[in-house]
């Protein structure tokens, strides 16, 4: 197992007295075949406003292929960026990736840069989607590879394609350049879309997707701000995995329920279907329920069909699915605030972004716990490893495993998707700083 991935090359300028500033970020040095890299273009005007702003790819220097951009930029700073799979048909190879911008006096910059494509069993630092969103960000991601080979990711976008407000959840399939918003404010009624975890099987209705999410006073509940309204836990159910899906219904409530403090609420939420053992309740979630911002005790519940769910226990609740209440489980000692879950050969495993020392940086580290009997809850935590800061870049945000259909170690291999900002800033000086996911292994534990 690799100690440590390949440095990243974080950027390059050409500046001149009155032509436009190309900057090219997130442009790896070497990748391996068959991965994906996100290239940002970041373009600033000198003296006359940008009227266009390129990013295009090359195998031979020669012939371009356009990657994004636009002409009705933004000024005085425009960025784009985009997804490129990178799967040349020989390696070791050589991509290029060049930014242009044009400004209105039709002064022109253009900014060039070569990775290195190894063979397929190379292994370097690489993004595994991005998106070609504005003045935004992207995090909490749940990332699958199914039985037929196709790897998917959901995530959380900030406010783009027509959002009136609030987060979005968005979709992509990695090998595509494209992405999509899968789920908006608009379509369920809420605010405020967060975190998406997703099992593939089968669900009532002949659904194939079901797609558990935090969202703010999720549909049929409107939203009310004399109330300060507090997240809860919603589900919807899909054919494909990124389009139509189902009207939202609210699957855990939260603690904040009867405090109405305007606190976080219920959150952050992982899911699993064990396919052996498990009894009559094999679907198991854990989600964080926050009293105040400063504690994000965990609780973990289970289902027969990943619908109904265990109770979320308050003082003035009865068992209203009469199948008892979810269970706070114990969690690592270290500071944690955005943690995911995932379940191999009958052990627990969590991957959390724990804080450095005082500061706002984060360390992934990934424990294990073996899963109880009869229970299923998660016994003594122990240290598996972490994601040295030598890997990626220094901030780690909102780690994922690769998983399977179920929501198992994809393989029984710990892999994983890490959200991080170029410059530990969030969301940094260009937004593209907190918006891209890269894959890392961990190190092992001494």
């Amino acid at each position: 197992m690799p100690k440590a991935l390949l440095p990243l090359a974080l950027l390059f300028t050409e500046v001149g007295a009155s032509v436009p500033q190309v900057t090219l970020l997130a442009t790896p040095a070497a990748c391996s075949k068959n991965t994906a890299i996100m290239p940002v273009v970041v373009a600033e005007k000198t003296t006359n406003d940008l009227i266009a702003v390129a990013l295009d790819y090359s195998w031979d220097n020669v012939n371009w292929s356009a990657l994004a951009g636009t002409v009705t930029p933004l000024n005085p700073k425009d960025w784009e960026g985009n997804a490129l799979w990178v799967s040349p048909t020989t390696t070791p190879a050589t991509l290029y990736i060049r930014g242009k911008a044009t400004d209105s006096a039709y002064q022109t910059t253009t900014v060039t840069k070569t990775v290195t494509v190894g063979s397929a069993s190379s292994f370097a630092a690489s993004v595994l989607t991005g998106t070609q969103h504005r003045n935004t960000y992207n995090y909490g991601q749940w990332w699958m590879k199914e039985a037929s080979g196709t790897e998917k990711l959901w995530w959380t976008g900030g406010r783009d394609f027509g959002v009136s407000g609030g987060d979005g959840l968005y979709y992509q399939q990695l090998g595509s350049n494209s992405m999509s918003q899968t789920l908006t404010t608009n379509t369920t009624g809420g605010i405020y879309l967060s975190d998406p975890a997703v099992l593939k099987g089968s669900f009532p209705g002949g659904y194939s997707y079901a797609m558990y999410y935090t969202e703010l006073a999720p549909a049929p509940l409107p939203y009310d701000s004399s109330k300060q309204d507090y997240n809860r836990i919603a589900l919807v159910l899909s054919v494909n995995g990124s389009t139509n899906w189902t009207t939202p219904t609210m699957v855990v409530d939260s603690f904040e329920k009867h405090t109405l403090g305007g606190r976080y609420g219920a959150g952050f939420v992982s899911v699993v279907k064990l396919t052996t053992g498990g009894g009559s309740r094999p679907y198991c979630m854990f989600n964080s329920d926050s009293p105040n911002w400063g504690s994000w005790p965990v609780y973990f519940r289970r289902s027969a069909d990943g619908i109904t769910w265990e109770s979320t226990k308050t003082s003035n609740d009865s068992d209203v699915t009469n199948l008892g209440y979810a269970k706070e489980i114990t969690m690592p000692s270290e500071t944690q605030i955005f943690s995911k879950f995932s379940f191999y050969d009958g052990y627990w495993y969590v991957a959390v972004a724990t804080k450095l020392g005082t500061n706002d940086l984060r360390q992934t580290k990934v424990y294990r716990a073996a899963a109880q009997a009869t229970t299923y809850l998660p016994g003594t935590w122990e240290y598996v490893g972490k994601v040295s800061d030598t890997q990626v870049l220094t901030r780690k945000e909102t780690p994922a495993f690769k998983v399977d259909e179920n929501g198992h170690l994809s393989g029984g291999t710990i892999l994983l998707c890490i959200q991080t900002s170029e410059l530990n800033q969030w969301p940094g000086s260009y937004p593209y700083e907190g918006s891209q996911f890269y894959y890392a292994i961990p190190d092992s534990a001494p």
